[in-house]
């Protein structure tokens, strides 16, 4: 369990980032 914790955790840390990365972009290109 403890493995697919960290498993999950990573997944949300990179889309997050992603999802940063769209936002700054949309506002850029207005």
């Amino acid at each position: 369990m403890k493995a697919k914790e960290g498993v999950i955790e990573l997944l949300n840390k990179i889309l997050t980032a992603d999802l940063t990365a769209i936002n700054q972009y949309f506002l850029h290109a207005k």
